[in-house]
Formats: C-alpha cells, structure tokens, sequence
C-alpha cells in the first residue's frame, strides 16, 4: 500500500468514525426528547426546554453564546425569551438587528432551516434557525460560533435542525397543554352552569349561530374589499349610512374611525345623492366625486359603485374611489403650458412679421422723407407747397418711430448694453411724466436701497417704464387714482422657479408698475401684448406700447407677468436678469 492510499484510508476511517459519533448523538436525542416529550405536561415554566436545548446544542455544535427568541402573539414580533449567558443579551440583540435590516432573519424565517451570516465586525459567525412547527413559526435559535470555527459538518446541522423542530414542538406542547387545562377549566365552569339552566345554552347556541352568520357575511365583504385595497373602500346602508370605511378613506378624509361611522355620506363625499341619481340613469361605471375633508378641503375623486346583496340581509352600497386630484393639476398645467407655448409661437410669429414688414417699410419712408426734403429745399418756406411738403415730412417722422417700434418687437436688440441702476432710472422717469399725468393721479415707489443692477440700454428701460405707467394712468382715467411703481431682487431656483414664467434659474430683478383701476376683462387679457390692440381710443395710440415692452423685455432674457382683478386694478411685473458688477 502506497503513502496516498494510506491517507486516503486514515481520512476515510475519521469520517466513518465521525458519522457515527453524530448517528449516536442523533439516537441518543431522539431518546432524550422523546422521554422529555412525555414528561412535558409537569412543566410550570418553559425555561427547562430552552435549557435542554441549550445543553443538547452544545454538544452538537460548540456555541460559547446563544439565544432563544419567541413570537409575541399581540404583535408578532420576536423578542428574547432566554439568553446564555444572560450578560450577552444586547450584544445578541444588536447583531440580530442587523440581521433584519439587511433580510437575513427574513430569510432564516422563511426557509426554516439553517442560515449562518457574519457579525458586524466579522470577526464571528452566527447561526439562526427558526423554532417551526408545521404550522406556524414560533421563534428563532441563534447561536454564536467560537472565534477559530472555521467548518461546520452537515450531519451536525442535521441534527441541530432535528434539535429546533423538537423545541419548537415542545413550545407549542406546552402551551397546548396549558391551553387544553385552561379550556378545561372553563368547560367544568360552563357544566355547572349548563346544569343551572338548559335554557340558557340554547339560547348561547343560537346566538352562535348567528355569529358564524355575521362572520360568514363579513368574511364576503372583506374578500371584496381586499381586491381594491389601496383604494378609497366605503360602504353604505339603503339609507345612506357609513357602515364602513378603510384605512385610505380614513387617512384622507381626516376623521377617525368612530366618527366616519357616525356620518352620512353626503357629508363626506359632496351631492352624492344626485351621483346615485345618475348612477341608476346611466348605468355608468366611473363618477366623478367630490370628497369633503375634515379640514374643509375638497378633494377629487372618481369612484365604482356597487350593490351588495346577502341573502337576507339588507343591500349595502359599495364605494370604490381614486384620489385624481394629482391627475386633474397636470392636466391643468400641461393646458396651462399648451397655452403659454401657443401664445409664445404667436408673439414670435409676430414678431417675425413686424420685423420684415419694419424693414420695407423703412425703406420706403426713407425714399419719401429724402426727397420731401430735396424739395423742401428748392421752394421758398412761405410756398403753400412747403407747408404741405412740411405735413409729408412730420408724417414720415411719425411712420419711422412707428417702423423703429416695429423693428422691436420683430428683431432681436443688437444695440450696446450697459450696467443700469434701475432705481435712479424709474426716479428720473416719473420726475418726467408727472408734469403731464395732472394732479388727480398720485405716482408712489417702493424701491430698495440698493443692488437694482440690470444690463441693458437706459432708453429701453424708460421706454418699458413709460409705456407701463402711461398705461396705468389711461386705466384709471379721470378719477383719482394711485399708482405704484416698486422694483426688488428676487431669486428664483429650481425648485421655486413658477411654471407661469418662462426663465431660467438665477437671479432678477423684478421691477412692478400696479394701478387701481377697474382691472382688465379675463376675455383679452391673452391678447394685451398683440401689436395693434388696445382698449385706448384716439390718434395718439398706436396699440404697439405692450408689445414694444414684451419685445425689450425677451431680448433682455426676462419676462413679462400680469396679475389682474376686475374691480381692484392691475400689476404689470417684469422680471430683467440681475447684472453682477
């Protein structure tokens, strides 16, 4: 016989005899439990199984610490019942929340068999089996490994799991047992009332069967009610009594559970008998619904309606809702953007046309104001012709200004920019405007101290402050009136930048001209920036004043928001970039 075949032999010969070891120690337990299964009924306290199966897990695996946890039956939660040595319990009980964390002892619950996982600091190994019967789980062994162990033999795990199972089953004996006693108790009580009156046991006994009944019924309805759980569930007697609500209908109503059971339904979902009313017309399957919440909000719904017949008993009516309001609000911003986005390609198309028919038409005007002033030059002023050449060249004037504010609302502004205090140029611009406002209107400002910094052309910023305030000023017409110009910085990030406002995140100034006049009708207020529209009458208007300042104001990267209320007056806000110095 060579060397290898010599070890091959020794290390079969150790494993023969280790097998055996462990079928010995598997007879000798199946032994021992079964003669404490026996005696499992003279047991006051189930300390003495876990200390057996204590005992026993030693031999089999060499633990130096371990754990017995329960389920509790309130809460169905685990928690140690017994600890060796009892000093270790915290420990224990930090790395076992790990374990849950991290689903381990999930595991170890579900496949019921041994699971070994690493401390914390890896520097042991843990082993958890779950203490399960065959029909339910009833606790959870851990064990703690000695440092140096590095391999544990299946036939050790065998019999460990061997080892579980008959504890387990020893737990529920024993609580059986005491269960069984209790219940014999009781019985013996209930004879000696059973031989008092015969009476009253039938009586017990029809009762009983009514509450299979109810039990049968409510058994129905949950079934039902299950299907649609995350839905708003109530139901409803003929005569529109709540008689039940879920937990959805609970939290988003607001109200408890006893006093949505006091409630009607019309005070908690809005006209609902007129819902009912076209529910039985239209046999339709969907509704729309208004839920009243105990703080007064109304929140929408779209609910299932449904009748319940149960034999005997009284139809219910089943309410299945959705909370819509989320869908109802981006359906309404993505109107609001449809909006917006139209009323932006209209303006731009605008645009576009005002800019090219500007540029024609100052050529044109350029040709007729040239050779109005070659004649001007060859007749003598006193020539009647002169005066009316003079009407010519006045007119064209008026058609260039005319064609340059056409040019700014159609073509991107090239001209140089500039830092501007914004501040001293709304001062400077009323001090200019209030000789021809009268005494009847009253310009105030509300301006802060300082950092009103914008890039741009101080004659465009007049020009949108001077089209502004001689607006407000032809809004309140003849009668007294107050307006109010104010300018602030404002910072606007993304998660704070309006939907209503087309701009990107940073930092504005925002500079607001607000009247009180009679406000502007909601009909035009989409069509206030279209050239040529005005409410104003007279020669003087040319209807371009809003546009002009909607077409400085895009080419300044800003933007332009009205806020009106009829009766109140109006605010115009521009919003310009902050320019850093």
């Amino acid at each position: 016989m060579n060397k290898s075949s010599k070890i091959d032999l020794e290390k079969r010969l150790a494993y023969l005899e280790q097998a055996n070891r462990f079928k010995m120690m598997a007879l000798d337990l199946t032994k021992e439990l079964e003669e404490f299964h026996s005696s499992i009924n003279k047991l006051e306290d189930p300390s003495v199984i876990f200390e057996k199966c204590r005992d026993r897990a030693v031999k089999i695996i060499g633990f130096k610490q371990m754990a017995f946890l329960l389920v509790n039956e309130g809460d169905s939660d685990f928690h140690i019942y017994r600890c060796y040595p009892e000093t270790d319990k915290e420990q224990i009980e930090k790395e076992l929340s790990i374990f849950i964390e991290d689903g381990t002892f999930s595991r170890a619950v579900l496949e019921k068999k041994t699971v070994i996982a690493y401390s914390k600091d890896f520097n042991h190994q843990l082993l958890l089996h779950a203490l399960a019967t065959s029909s339910r789980v009833r606790g959870m062994f851990v064990g703690v490994l000695e440092k140096n162990t590095k391999h544990i033999e299946e036939a050790a795990i065998e019999i460990l799991s061997i080892l579980m199972v008959h504890c387990a089953n020893a737990i529920e004996s024993f609580e059986l047992y005491y269960r069984l006693k209790e219940s014999n108790i009781t019985l013996e009580e209930k004879l000696k009332l059973l031989s008092i009156s015969e009476a009253c046991l039938k009586d017990e006994i029809k009762d009983h069967k009514k509450t299979e009944a109810a039990l049968e019924s409510s058994e129905k309805q949950y079934r039902q009610l299950a299907e649609t759980a995350k839905e708003i569930i109530i139901t409803i007697s003929e005569e529109g009594q709540i008689i039940y609500s879920n937990e959805s209908a609970i939290k988003i109503s607001g109200y408890s559970k006893q006093v949505m059971m006091k409630k009607g339904i019309n005070e908690v979902i809005e006209n609902f008998d007129d819902i009912m009313e076209d529910h039985y017309k239209s046999n339709a399957d969907t509704h729309p619904a208004v839920l009243l919440s105990k703080i007064g909000d109304k929140i929408s719904l779209e609910i299932n309606i449904k009748s319940i017949s149960n034999d005997d008993a009284p139809v219910e009516i089943l309410i299945v809702g959705r909370d819509i309001s989320e869908r109802l609000e981006a359906e309404k911003g993505k109107k609001y953007l449809e909006g917006k986005l139209w009323q932006a390609h209209k303006m731009e198309s605008i645009g576009l046309l005002a800019g090219g028919i500007a540029h024609d038409f100052n050529n044109i005007l350029g040709i007729i104001s040239s050779y109005t002033e070659l004649s001007l030059l060859e007749l003598p002023k006193d020539s009647e012709v002169y005066n009316y050449l003079t009407q010519i060249q006045k007119a064209s004037n008026r058609a260039s200004d005319l064609a340059r504010k056409l040019h700014t609302i159609g073509k991107k502004d090239d001209h140089k920019k500039n830092i501007i205090d914004i501040k001293a140029t709304i001062n400077e611009t009323i001090d200019l405007l209030k000789s021809s406002m009268g005494d009847d209107i009253e310009i105030k400002t509300k301006l802060v101290d300082k950092g009103l910094n914008v890039l741009g052309e101080e004659t465009r910023i007049q020009q949108i402050l001077m089209n502004l305030i001689t607006n407000a000023v032809y809004a309140i017409a003849k009668e007294d009136g107050i307006i109010l110009v104010s300018a602030c910085k404002i910072d606007f990030h993304d998660g704070k930048l309006p939907l209503s406002l087309d701009l990107k995140p940073g930092s504005y100034i925002k500079l607001s001209v607000k009247d009180d006049g009679p406000g502007i009708d909601p009909a035009i207020i989409q069509r206030v920036f279209d050239p040529y529209f005005s409410t104003k009458r007279g020669k003087s208007n040319s209807g371009l004043g809003l546009s002009v300042v909607h077409g400085i104001v895009k080419n300044y990267n800003g933007a332009v928001e009205v806020d009106t209320q009829i009766g109140k007056g109006t605010s115009f806000h521009i919003y310009l970039p902050e320019a850093e110095l």
